[in-house]
Protein backbone atom coordinates (compact mmCIF):
# COMPACT_ATOMS: atom_id res chain seq x y z
CA UNK A 1 0.00 0.00 0.00
CA UNK A 2 2.86 2.23 1.27
CA UNK A 3 4.34 1.55 -2.74
CA UNK A 4 1.12 1.99 -4.62
CA UNK A 5 0.85 5.56 -2.59
CA UNK A 6 4.49 6.87 -3.41
CA UNK A 7 4.49 5.93 -7.10
CA UNK A 8 0.88 7.78 -7.51
CA UNK A 9 2.53 10.63 -5.56
CA UNK A 10 5.52 11.05 -7.95
CA UNK A 11 3.35 10.31 -11.25
CA UNK A 12 1.04 13.50 -9.41
CA UNK A 13 3.75 15.16 -8.86
CA UNK A 14 5.72 14.74 -12.16
CA UNK A 15 2.13 15.67 -14.46
CA UNK A 16 1.70 18.93 -11.77
CA UNK A 17 5.35 19.87 -13.04
CA UNK A 18 4.71 19.18 -16.75
CA UNK A 19 1.64 21.13 -17.05
CA UNK A 20 3.55 23.79 -14.72
CA UNK A 21 6.38 23.87 -17.70
CA UNK A 22 3.69 24.37 -20.27
CA UNK A 23 1.87 26.91 -18.90
CA UNK A 24 5.08 28.80 -18.61
CA UNK A 25 6.07 28.13 -21.68
CA UNK A 26 2.07 29.17 -23.06
CA UNK A 27 2.72 32.40 -21.29
CA UNK A 28 6.37 32.79 -22.56
CA UNK A 29 5.28 33.07 -26.27
CA UNK A 30 4.52 36.79 -26.49
CA UNK A 31 8.03 37.26 -25.35
CA UNK A 32 9.89 34.84 -27.37
CA UNK A 33 7.86 36.07 -30.70
CA UNK A 34 9.58 39.66 -29.58
CA UNK A 35 12.94 38.45 -29.31
CA UNK A 36 12.28 36.40 -32.65
CA UNK A 37 11.41 39.83 -34.32
CA UNK A 38 13.69 42.06 -32.83
CA UNK A 39 17.01 39.13 -33.82
CA UNK A 40 14.81 39.37 -37.97
CA UNK A 41 15.02 42.97 -37.83
CA UNK A 42 18.69 43.15 -36.77
CA UNK A 43 19.46 40.36 -39.60
CA UNK A 44 17.56 42.78 -41.67
CA UNK A 45 19.42 45.69 -41.11
CA UNK A 46 22.80 44.76 -41.02
CA UNK A 47 22.29 42.92 -44.39
CA UNK A 48 20.88 46.09 -45.26
CA UNK A 49 24.15 48.03 -44.61
CA UNK A 50 26.49 45.83 -46.23
CA UNK A 51 24.66 44.96 -49.86
CA UNK A 52 23.92 48.86 -50.04
CA UNK A 53 27.73 49.34 -49.57
CA UNK A 54 28.42 46.64 -52.35
CA UNK A 55 25.85 47.42 -54.73
CA UNK A 56 26.53 51.52 -54.29
CA UNK A 57 30.18 50.04 -54.87
CA UNK A 58 29.16 48.23 -57.86
CA UNK A 59 26.62 51.15 -59.01
CA UNK A 60 29.27 53.12 -61.54
CA UNK A 61 30.21 49.74 -62.96
CA UNK A 62 26.76 48.99 -64.04
CA UNK A 63 26.23 52.73 -64.83
CA UNK A 64 29.05 52.52 -67.64
CA UNK A 65 28.91 48.89 -68.81
CA UNK A 66 25.59 48.10 -69.08
CA UNK A 67 23.55 51.91 -68.58
CA UNK A 68 21.61 50.68 -65.76
CA UNK A 69 21.56 51.70 -62.06
CA UNK A 70 22.68 49.44 -59.80
CA UNK A 71 20.35 51.22 -57.24
CA UNK A 72 16.95 51.26 -58.58
CA UNK A 73 14.57 48.05 -58.20
CA UNK A 74 14.75 45.19 -60.89
CA UNK A 75 19.12 45.06 -60.63
CA UNK A 76 18.87 45.47 -56.69
CA UNK A 77 16.43 43.11 -56.51
CA UNK A 78 18.83 40.51 -58.45
CA UNK A 79 22.08 41.72 -56.60
CA UNK A 80 20.79 41.22 -53.29
CA UNK A 81 19.33 38.04 -54.29
CA UNK A 82 22.48 37.21 -55.61
CA UNK A 83 24.39 38.27 -52.56
CA UNK A 84 22.19 36.68 -50.35
CA UNK A 85 22.79 33.62 -51.96
CA UNK A 86 26.37 33.97 -52.02
CA UNK A 87 26.79 34.86 -48.73
CA UNK A 88 24.51 32.06 -47.56
CA UNK A 89 26.27 29.63 -49.69
CA UNK A 90 30.13 30.87 -48.28
CA UNK A 91 28.49 30.20 -44.20
CA UNK A 92 26.93 27.06 -44.98
CA UNK A 93 30.45 25.58 -46.72
CA UNK A 94 32.36 27.09 -43.77
CA UNK A 95 29.76 25.25 -41.46
CA UNK A 96 30.40 22.24 -43.20
CA UNK A 97 26.58 22.39 -43.48
CA UNK A 98 25.14 20.89 -46.64
CA UNK A 99 23.74 23.37 -48.84
CA UNK A 100 20.27 22.01 -49.67
CA UNK A 101 17.07 23.95 -52.06
CA UNK A 102 15.24 25.16 -48.74
CA UNK A 103 18.09 26.81 -47.30
CA UNK A 104 18.79 28.52 -50.47
CA UNK A 105 15.46 29.64 -50.90
CA UNK A 106 15.70 30.87 -47.55
CA UNK A 107 18.58 32.50 -48.79
CA UNK A 108 17.05 33.68 -51.58
CA UNK A 109 14.03 35.19 -49.58
CA UNK A 110 16.46 36.77 -47.90
CA UNK A 111 17.76 38.95 -50.64
CA UNK A 112 14.58 39.41 -51.83
CA UNK A 113 13.25 41.06 -48.62
CA UNK A 114 16.27 43.22 -48.31
CA UNK A 115 15.37 44.65 -51.82
CA UNK A 116 12.16 45.33 -51.27
CA UNK A 117 12.17 46.78 -48.23
CA UNK A 118 15.29 48.86 -49.44
CA UNK A 119 13.56 53.02 -48.37
CA UNK A 120 11.59 51.66 -45.63
CA UNK A 121 14.27 50.66 -43.35
CA UNK A 122 15.22 54.03 -42.09
CA UNK A 123 11.71 55.63 -42.32
CA UNK A 124 9.37 56.22 -38.85
CA UNK A 125 6.42 54.03 -39.59
CA UNK A 126 9.45 51.12 -42.17
CA UNK A 127 10.46 47.58 -40.64
CA UNK A 128 8.12 47.45 -37.21
CA UNK A 129 8.11 43.45 -37.00
CA UNK A 130 6.32 42.59 -34.66
CA UNK A 131 5.79 45.57 -32.62
CA UNK A 132 2.84 47.64 -31.99
CA UNK A 133 2.92 51.03 -33.23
Amino acid sequence: MFFTRTLFSICLLSASLVFMGLALLLRSIPSFAELFGNMVRFLLKWSFHLYRKMIVFLDPFFQINLGVRAVELPVRAILSIALSSGIGCLIFLILRWQITWILLLICMIHGLTVALLWADFFEPQGLHIGEKL
